[in-house]
């Protein structure tokens, strides 16, 4: 199935409304599986996603200053602090307490267009995920993402 972007915004936004607590959602580009958007939802309901600053990517994809401008205008936080008792590394964006509708809409968003504008996928079915608990590791199923699920690589496992 070939699923449009606007598609894709709309799985997304229901899978992010979906995430108990502690769950980690990873969103890669299938050519570049350093080319990510990560969503957190910890204990206290609240839901962050981040993109790897420079700190965290490989020297062939550093962000230029034009990069950086497009995610400051895509409304991501620059590596900083987010909230009082996170330090970041990462560029941010988060909805502190129990987030809505609307929250979960622009985080879908800001994410899709991160992957489009920014990591420069082409199409949603150019998306892989990860998604997982926290604190067992157990694998979080979101099939209504309509993406594939990732799958190690040899170089992601030492082999």
């Amino acid at each position: 199935m070939t699923q449009t972007w606007d598609e894709f915004t709309s799985d997304l936004s229901a899978a992010l409304a979906a995430l108990g607590e502690y769950s980690v959602l990873v969103l890669a580009s299938r050519a570049e599986r350093a080319n990510i958007v990560q969503f957190v939802r910890d204990e206290d309901k609240d839901l962050l996603a981040d993109v790897p600053g420079n700190a965290h990517r490989p020297g062939h994809l550093a962000f230029t200053p034009g990069d950086e401008a497009l995610l400051r205008s895509l409304g991501w936080h620059m590596p900083a602090r987010l909230f009082a008792r996170r330090t970041q590394r990462n560029w941010s964006l988060g909805t502190p307490g129990d987030p809505g509708p609307e929250d979960f809409r622009a985080l879908a968003s800001a994410a899709v267009e991160t992957l489009r504008q920014v990591h420069g996928v082409a199409a949603p079915e150019l998306v892989e995920y990860e998604a997982h608990h926290s604190h067992t590791g157990a694998p979080i199923e979101l099939a209504s993402l309509h993406i594939p699920r990732s799958v190690p690589r040899a170089a992601d496992t030492g082999q």
